[in-house]
C-alpha cells in the first residue's frame, strides 16, 4: 500500500490519508516514507507536532508507538474537579479506563480508575483514592519489553514518562 501511495499519489493525497489515521498508524505510515516526502507531508497535518515528535524516536521503541492522548489530573483535586477535567478531555481520546495522577510539578504519582470516581463523593481528594502505578516506561524502552511488562503486571495501559517522571504518553 505504501509503495502504491508513493507511486500513484501526490503529497496532498498522502497527507489527507495520514490526517484521517490514528496517530500511531500515521506514524507507522510516515516512518516508511522517504524523509523528503515526510518533510512535505508533516506541515499539512493537523497534529503535525505530535507526529513529528514520535517520528524522532527510534524504531520499535515505546516512544514510537505511544499515544500522546491521555488524561491526567492533579493529586490535590477532588473528585468533582477531576470529573470535570476528564469530561473536557474525554472526547479527544478513543478509549481509556483510567487516568494518571500527577503532582504540582506534573510528575506521575498514581493512577485512578474511572470506577473509583463513581464510588466516591465529590469532595474526596484524589490522592486519597488513587492507586499505585505498577509500571511505567521511558520512550526508549523496547516495544517487546513493554508488552512483556503489560502481561506481567496485567495492565491495559502503561504510562510513558520522561527522565523527570512527567507523563508524555501511554501505550495501550
Amino acid at each position: 500500500l505504501r509503495a502504491v501511495l508513493m507511486q500513484e499519489s501526490g503529497i496532498a493525497r498522502i497527507a489527507a490519508i495520514a490526517d484521517e489515521l490514528e496517530d500511531d498508524d500515521a506514524v507507522e505510515l510516515l516512518a516508511d516514507l522517504p524523509d523528503e516526502m515526510v518533510d512535505q507531508i508533516l506541515p499539512r497535518l493537523d497534529n503535525a507536532e505530535q507526529i513529528a515528535e514520535r517520528l524522532g524516536f527510534d524504531e520499535d521503541t515505546a516512544g514510537e508507538v505511544m499515544s500522546n492522548k491521555f488524561v491526567a489530573v492533579l493529586d490535590h483535586w477532588n473528585v468533582d474537579m477531576a470529573t470535570r477535567g476528564i469530561r473536557r478531555k474525554a472526547a479527544d481520546i478513543e478509549k481509556f479506563y483510567e487516568v494518571y495522577v500527577v503532582d504540582e510539578k506534573r510528575r506521575l504519582v498514581g493512577r485512578l480508575k474511572l470506577r473509583d470516581l463513581l464510588l466516591h463523593d465529590d469532595e474526596t481528594v484524589i490522592r486519597d483514592i488513587m492507586r499505585e502505578v505498577p509500571v511505567s516506561v521511558t520512550p526508549d524502552a523496547d516495544q517487546e519489553d513493554v508488552l512483556e511488562l503489560a502481561m506481567r503486571y496485567r495492565v491495559q495501559s502503561i504510562p510513558v514518562v520522561d527522565e523527570d517522571r512527567h507523563v508524555i504518553g501511554r501505550i495501550t
